[in-house]
């Protein structure tokens, strides 16, 4: 990758001062990262199902998933088993992976873009660039190899840009979304050998996951993932509900694009990319996706990339200075929407090593991913218990404070995680943060 942003930069000529500003800019997002990653904030529940997925890989307990239920395709859950090995099972270990992925996705941003300095400063002043760079969500993974098949479309590499392309899908299936660009860079001239081996690159990964996926002895991920996304593909999610996390994740990035009319149409890789960015969220919001801030990673790149191509620059710098304005504004006071940062989970450690020290079945509802990570030993312990049924009388029972199963709180934290025994006189806990526990 170095090598392909050497040429590019050597194709483009920098003055000194702009190459300063681009490498000082891609220091500022592993600093931003870093600092991010290295807080002490507990897993976002699906950050922590997916450590403990990785972390079954990492100790060979199930080295191949075969008998793990998984609702994500392998390729992160490797690449985050590798860096468990490497760095040792903690929180800060599993965001790390992030944080040298976002490093690979500014320096293919800057290798793709006419102006290298502009796009990669758009992109780490965009807040959700250094929350997910401190994150452990599979999203950073999938945009990296996507944009790297773009790159090797670009170099005539139309096999490579297909396995790429389907090394992306194997991180998250979302991929499918950013395969144009590749192939319309890889597949220009309409060469039938070209084609082929795109599609043929495109086709090894894909059939690798799927042999992997057929061999298991538990239901597809595929399913998995269906039944988890729950409204994915049922019912629209309304396009309003995506303005407040595109607004808060972007900024004003926004204020940094430019049209240019001539190059929509003569350039139909640039026309491509605007058809994303103003396609994104409805596209999503049809298709019934959640609202969820990881999502709009590609298209806060695809901003940062035009930006780069025609964006004016007073408009420019005026975005880039207000985003900075904004992201430090975030990481001194964290907005629950951004990267699973959002104190829900506040408490979810405790929570883990009281219930360490209990003896019997812990019902809940909505904590066994973190607590798969946090608790391991738990195992069959935790019972798992849907909407129409309820726990027995005098249970113990891991969830919060509000819940309707619990009785008499044992122990709570400010995030409204709590420990609570079953069919006692409700308690609303007041004064017991921090309490000892005694079951």
């Amino acid at each position: 990758m170095s090598s392909l942003v050497v040429r590019r930069l050597s194709i483009h000529p920098l003055s000194v001062s702009w190459r300063v500003g681009l490498w000082g800019m891609l220091v500022l997002l592993v600093l931003l990262g870093g600092w991010l990653a290295a807080r002490p904030a507990p897993l976002h529940e699906d950050e922590a199902i997916y450590a403990a997925w990785a972390r079954a890989v990492a100790h060979g307990e199930d080295s191949f998933l075969t008998s793990t239920p998984v609702d994500k395709p392998p390729l992160y859950l490797y690449a985050l088993a590798g860096t468990f090995r490497l760095l040792g099972e903690t929180p800060t270990a599993a965001r790390s992976l992030n944080l040298v992925i976002m490093l690979g996705i500014a320096l293919l941003v800057a290798n793709l873009s006419r102006r290298p300095a502009v796009s990669v400063a758009v992109l780490v002043v965009t807040p959700l660039v250094s929350f997910l760079a401190a994150s452990a969500f599979t999203d950073p993974l999938m945009v990296l190899l996507a944009l790297l098949g773009w790159r090797l479309g670009r170099e005539a590499r139309p096999g490579l840009a297909g396995l790429a392309c389907g090394l992306a899908a194997a991180a998250k299936p979302t991929a499918l979304f950013l395969w144009p660009l590749a192939a319309g860079a890889a597949l220009k001239g309409r060469d039938r050998d070209r084609a082929r081996r795109f599609l043929l690159g495109l086709a090894l990964p894909l059939a690798f996951l799927w042999a992997w996926d057929v061999s298991r002895a538990v239901p597809s991920w595929w399913q998995l993932g269906w039944q988890a996304y729950g409204t994915l593909g049922r019912r629209p999610v309304g396009v309003w509900a995506w303005w407040q996390p595109a607004l808060l994740s972007l900024g004003v990035s926004w204020l940094a694009l430019g049209w240019d009319r001539a190059r929509w149409r003569t350039d139909a890789e640039y026309a491509l990319a605007w058809g994303l960015v103003l396609g994104w969220i409805p596209l999503h919001a049809l298709l019934g996706f959640q609202p969820w801030d990881r999502y709009l990673l590609p298209l806060a790149v695809l901003v940062a990339w035009l930006a780069g191509e025609t964006g004016p620059r007073h408009r420019i710098w005026g975005a880039v200075a207000v985003n900075a304005g904004l992201l430090l504004l975030l990481l001194l006071v964290p907005h629950p929407m951004l990267a699973g940062r959002d104190g829900r989970w506040d408490g979810i450690e405790e929570m883990a090593a009281l219930l360490k020290q209990t003896n019997g079945p812990v019902y809940h509802r909505e904590i066994g991913r973190p607590l798969a990570f946090y608790a391991p030993e738990l195992g069959a312990r935790l019972v798992w218990l849907p909407e129409d049924q309820n726990p027995p009388a005098g249970a113990l029972w891991a969830g919060r404070r509000w819940d309707a199963a619990c009785g008499r709180v044992l122990w709570h934290a400010s995030s409204g995680l709590a420990l609570c025994r079953v069919g006692e006189v409700r308690s609303d806990g007041a004064g017991l943060v921090g309490s000892t526990y005694s079951p």
